[in-house]
């Protein structure tokens, strides 16, 4: 192979990599535009080993974070949408910071939403599924519960300013 030809093969395979890359980051700006341009629901783990369903989130678009008691999670607090438990973690201080979160274990003696196990594998989708849609439902609420307490404080504000004159 000549270096002409050589060249040639590394051009189309970067121009291929750029194409890719371009879909991909499309893609995303279309599902996140599809959202209301949410941002991506996290998967939490607190679970000391591999999280169970992390790769089916990594490949629906998820993002993955791992709990730690010294984490502070104020940003991201109202984008977690499912947890994954462990034996060690207490899930009532979970339940605490994550509220709205749909809570999964493998471990039977936890008190879950849902116990999942490796060979549930044909089931992760689907509740990935269903979680982002209660996370998404639980973001607009909270953006319509919001909506109508500046619309009240606007109507008293308005309302205080018709008294005085």
């Amino acid at each position: 192979m000549s270096a002409t030809e050589k060249a040639a093969r590394e051009k189309a395979a970067i121009e291929q990599a750029a194409i890719e890359q371009t879909a991909k980051a499309q893609a995303t700006s279309k599902q996140q535009a599809g959202q209301g341009g949410m941002q991506a629901p996290i998967l939490l783990s607190a679970s000391a080993q591999t999280p169970l369903l992390a790769e089916a989130a990594l490949a629906a678009g998820w993002h993955c974070q791992r709990w730690r008691a010294d984490l502070t999670m104020h940003n991201n607090q109202a984008r977690v949408a499912m947890v994954e438990v462990g034996e060690q973690v207490t899930l009532d201080v979970l339940r605490q910071h994550f509220p709205q979160a749909i809570f999964i274990s493998e471990n039977a003696d936890l008190s879950v939403d849902f116990q999942l196990t490796a060979k549930h594998k044909s089931l992760f989708e689907p509740i990935l599924q269903q979680a982002a849609k209660h996370w998404r439902r639980g973001q607009k609420i909270t953006e319509l519960a919001k909506d109508v307490g500046m619309r009240r404080q606007r109507m008293h504000q308005l309302n205080e300013i018709s008294l005085a004159l």
